[in-house]
């Protein structure tokens, strides 16, 4: 009789966690990082790519989309950015492209393995109204 219960409870969990997981949508495109607004940091990194709908300052040896270092595989759009992209400081990297809607500046110690994108229209690439909508929806669920 326990037994049966057991294995009762099981297929349950098991079902249960299947019909969750069926409804996962990913919103973020992807993104490791995803900010509605700006992006500030330094002296770090980001294992993927980042999306800021804002401006995004990297500072000091911040480093994004340290995944494909090295590699000579660097995706197109690893840093995008809805405003300005500013890289000061002690160096980094952005192991990839970055597309920004406004201007991108740099120090030169910070590398890039990827083109720059300005002035870019940056919707194309990424939607943030229609994520942030999702979001919304998704966390009032």
């Amino acid at each position: 009789m326990n037994r049966k219960f057991l294995t009762t409870v099981v297929v349950t969990a098991i079902a249960l966690a299947t019909q969750a997981n069926a409804g996962f949508v990913d919103i973020t495109g992807g993104y490791n990082v995803l900010t509605f607004g700006d992006f500030t940091s330094y002296n770090d990194q980001t294992w993927g790519s980042l999306a800021a709908s804002g401006n995004v300052i990297i500072k000091d040896g911040y480093s994004i989309g340290t995944q494909w270092a090295n590699t000579g595989n660097y995706p197109e759009n690893v840093l995008v950015a809805g405003g300005n992209v500013e890289l000061t400081g002690d160096g980094g990297s952005v192991w990839g492209g970055i597309s920004a809607g406004g201007t991108v500046t740099k120090t030169t110690q910070y590398t890039i393995k990827g083109a720059i994108k300005q002035s870019a229209d940056i919707n194309s690439i990424f939607d943030f109204n229609d994520a942030k909508v999702q979001l919304d929806a998704f966390s009032e669920q």
